[in-house]
């Protein structure tokens, strides 16, 4: 039986669970800004970006999902506590148990509008598919053509399209806080 060297570490990354989960580190440009780029290497540069666009809308959805999701869960739990507490019990401590329930329920459903963590995912939801679809017409644009065909005007336009997404969706974030109060006018 072979011996295990202290000094070998197990490279293979392990499954985070969602309290453990961390915001991916961006990885060190694959293109360095550099003049003259070829029409390919160009395309390729668009695709990286527009890849971790959804890397990162991927990972903050999953965040907003859980957080929406664990508020419903929670208020309705409390809630339910609440009314079945005060409706089967003469006891004074089971009375005071729901009573504190419901108070954490105003203070659940108080923090769902603030936070706003479905509006979130939904606009992340959004802006994935917009990029997926991006990503896909930027693929068969570059693999329909021969690379001497490839037009520099229509790759930036990808890259244009890419940035309109995220504008996009900014300033639909920042319009739903607004609407919901959380930010100034």
């Amino acid at each position: 039986m072979r011996q295990a060297d202290p000094t070998e570490h197990d490279m293979t990354p392990r499954k985070r669970r969602w309290w453990q989960r961390r915001q991916p580190k961006p990885d060190l440009p694959s293109h360095p800004l550099s003049p003259g780029m070829t029409d390919l290497e160009l395309a390729e540069a668009v695709r990286s970006h527009i890849r971790e666009a959804k890397e990162y809308a991927r990972w903050r959805r999953g965040g907003w999902t859980f957080w929406a999701t664990a508020s419903r869960v929670l208020a309705f739990g409390l809630s339910a506590t609440a009314t079945i507490v005060l409706g089967t019990s003469n006891p004074a401590w089971p009375v005071n148990l729901a009573f504190i329930c419901s108070a954490l329920v105003t203070t659940v459903t108080t923090l769902e509008p603030f936070f706003n963590w479905r509006t979130r995912w939904v606009l992340a939801d959004a802006a994935l598919a917009d990029w997926h679809q991006l990503e896909d017409e930027l693929y068969f644009h570059v693999a329909s053509r021969k690379e001497s065909e490839l037009d520099r005007d229509a790759l930036l336009e990808f890259q244009d399209r890419n940035s309109a997404i995220w504008g996009q969706l900014s300033s639909e974030w920042v319009a739903a806080r607004r609407e919901s109060g959380s930010v100034a006018k």
